[in-house]
């Protein structure tokens, strides 16, 4: 049996707006529908830095460019005030070389750099 996992993460987490951005750029193409190959997205998330996580059933492939600073799940109870959701100077900084690393396309389309859940599953 699977269970819910939340990543807390400082950065930007992963989008479909993202992938539809590398796939037009990275593919030459017009649009998103028009083509889909899965390995050359892949190859070009894991040059950005993007991290995935596992979802179990579905579709949706979930991650972040930045660093994972606590992790939850679904199992017992959860006292909100012990959850680290503030990263260190440390950690700040390296989500924001990163950041500065991605080419402009892909910052237009993330969210902005902040502290995220991103859901996957056991």
């Amino acid at each position: 049996m699977s269970y819910a996992i939340g990543h807390i993460i400082y950065g930007i987490p992963y989008s479909d707006d993202i992938e539809r951005n590398i796939i037009k750029h990275e593919g030459g193409i017009s649009s998103f529908d028009e083509f889909w190959d899965d390995d050359m997205v892949s190859a070009e998330l894991d040059k950005l830095g993007f991290e995935f996580v596992y979802t179990g059933g579905c579709d949706v492939r979930s991650g972040w460019c930045g660093t994972q600073i606590d992790e939850i799940d679904e199992c017992g109870n959860i006292n909100i005030i012990n959850l680290r959701l503030t990263p260190s100077d440390t950690q700040k900084q390296e989500v924001e070389d990163k950041f500065n690393k991605l080419p402009e396309h892909v910052k237009q389309a993330a969210d902005p750099i902040g502290t995220y859940i991103v859901w996957g599953t056991s």
